[in-house]
């Protein structure tokens, strides 16, 4: 399990670091075309384990590792004693890597989950919108394949969910403000256009699978964004940007549901999004040749790695079965007392009894000459004392003999038991290695989590200090548009913007920039009081 995560980790950061540079490289282009690439990393992320279980193996060899023999139970005998010896379990570090990652991908989904219950019983208890204001700008922007749209006082701001044609969740405070209806359906009828309620879920899935990996979460968090650069972006073709920039700011401090795609998006982004549409530039025209290219270019580098599996030349250790406690050899029974008496002539021979003295031989005849001979003597010319001692010695050598075997015996059960030991030894050795191996790994897996907590800490911080220069970038528009509401008010320099109107083909009439001078005004306060709020949550909790 350990080198499967490992792999996992490996591919997934490949992919989605491949997947970032395209998109940092092609910062220039529209949203919607690097949204489009993400997209694509996404579905490569999902498919990963897909393509290492049915494409083929790319198999790199690495060094070898130290290969544990399978766990078995070794069973010595002790001195004097049969009782066998302790069991030797290998640690199962692995499993407990395995359950960690499953209990953070559950966790992640269940949550996910519950965000699209929330959504659903919200669904059923939001009330359809019949007011003329809003319905009819519906039926403008959405034309036949109209979404459901539903009132909610649980929902803080605008938001949508579901594959087309979808539902627009809004709440009692924007259901008051009819003048926001255009902004806020033109924006949330792009949101399901574009499906990017699907792939938000696909993304989620994507983060629950590689939660260990820092990149697929900042991967996500881009897709997010883009997303909503890109729903702007449409909105923006139905909408002036000063009413579409007025409507974002006066949902500034809401929040958005996690399983929903809202309007007001991150709010770390929402500064920049301002930004970006009250000094919008004509979007470049788009590529679908060139974005096409870079996802072939993605899915051509990056199936093949997923194809990759690393392994390493083990040297394989043959199962062995259980080995059987060795029985203590018996221990040697002692000589009867009878045995070590017929012994005493062995040890200390003593000499014969002295046999009477035989008569005089007669006088020996002439002894015939021989040429050679042998002699033989019979145990009959031994005494019984003589022939009792023979019997024990032959006894005793006996005896020695089966001592002799019985040794041996020993000798050769010694020799399998340091065998044994040895193989254990081998054994632990490898076994040894393996853990520090897995150390290692755990190790490894802790800096990893250290660097993504330190990264989410650098990026909180980043976040608020966009959340601060976007107060300020708020703060100075307010101030241009309340100097030029100022100038407005002099007669000679309304007669001279009408006639720059008229020159770029437009009418303008000297009673409508009289009439703007109040709303740009208004529009100049509430970005200053969308800019006090921004700032409040630009300051460091700590």
């Amino acid at each position: 399990m350990t080198a499967v995560i490992l792999s996992l980790l490996i591919k997934s950061s490949l992919v989605a670091a491949l997947a970032l540079s395209a998109v940092w490289l092609l910062g220039g282009r529209s949203p919607a075309e690097r949204v489009t690439l993400l997209r694509a990393a996404v579905v490569l992320l999902l498919a990963l384990p897909f393509i290492a279980l049915l494409g083929p193996d790319l198999t790199i060899w690495l060094a070898a590792a130290p290969v544990a023999a399978p766990a078995g139970t070794f069973s010595l005998p002790a001195a004097g004693s049969a009782a066998a010896a302790p069991t030797f379990t290998l640690p199962a570090v692995s499993t407990w890597l395995a359950l960690a990652w499953a209990s953070g991908a559950v966790a992640l989904v269940v949550r996910f989950g519950l965000g699209v219950l929330t959504l659903a019983r919200w669904t059923r208890s939001g009330d359809l919108v019949s007011d003329p204001a809003w319905t009819a700008a519906l039926a403008r922007l959405a034309g036949g394949s109209a979404p459901r749209l539903l009132a909610s006082g649980r929902v803080a701001s605008p938001l949508s969910w579901g594959v087309p044609p979808g539902v627009v969740l809004i709440g009692a405070a924007q259901l008051n403000q009819p003048r926001d209806a255009e902004a806020v359906l033109a924006h949330e009828l792009a949101h399901i256009r574009r499906r990017d309620w699907l792939f938000l879920a696909l993304s989620r899935v994507a983060v629950a699978l590689f939660w260990f990996n820092p990149l697929v979460w900042l991967l996500q968090a881009e897709l997010g964004r883009l997303s909503e650069e890109a729903a702007d972006a449409d909105a923006l073709r139905h909408v002036e940007p000063e009413a579409y920039a007025r409507t974002l700011l006066g949902m500034a401090a809401d929040f958005t549901p996690g399983a929903a795609t809202g309007m007001t998006g991150p709010a770390r982004s929402l500064a920049k999004r301002i930004t970006k549409v009250m000094t919008q530039r004509r979007p470049a025209s788009p590529r679908p040749v060139a974005m096409m290219i870079a996802v072939g270019a993605l899915l051509a580098v990056a199936t093949p790695l997923a194809a990759v599996e690393l392994s390493t030349r083990d040297e394989p250790v043959a199962p062995r079965a259980p080995f059987a406690a060795l029985a203590p050899a018996a221990p040697v029974a002692p000589l009867a007392p009878a045995a070590l008496a017929a012994l005493a002539p062995l040890q200390a021979p003593a000499a014969p009894p002295a046999p009477p003295a035989p008569p005089e031989p007669p006088a020996a005849p002439q002894a015939p000459e021989y040429q050679g001979g042998y002699i033989y003597n019979s145990t009959a010319q031994l005494t019984d004392e003589q022939r009792a001692a023979v019997a024990a010695a032959r006894e005793s050598a006996a005896h020695a003999r089966v001592m002799a075997r019985e040794a041996r015996a020993h000798a050769a059960e010694a020799r399998t038991v340091a065998r044994t030991n040895a193989r254990m030894a081998r054994q632990a050795e490898r076994a040894a290695g393996h853990s520090r191996v897995m150390a290692e790994h755990t190790a490894r897996a802790r800096v990893n989590a250290e660097e993504a907590r330190t990264l989410a800490a650098r990026h909180m911080a980043e976040a608020r200090a966009q959340m601060r220069e976007g107060a300020e970038q708020m703060v100075e528009g307010a101030r241009n548009m309340r100097e030029e509401a100022r100038k407005l008010r002099d007669p000679a320099y309304r007669a001279e913007q009408i006639e720059r109107a008229r020159e770029r083909g437009q009418t303008v009439t000297d009673q409508q920039l009289l009439d703007a001078i109040p709303k740009m005004e208004d529009g100049a306060d509430r970005m200053e009081a969308g800019a006090a709020r921004m700032r409040a949550q630009g300051v460091d909790p700590s």
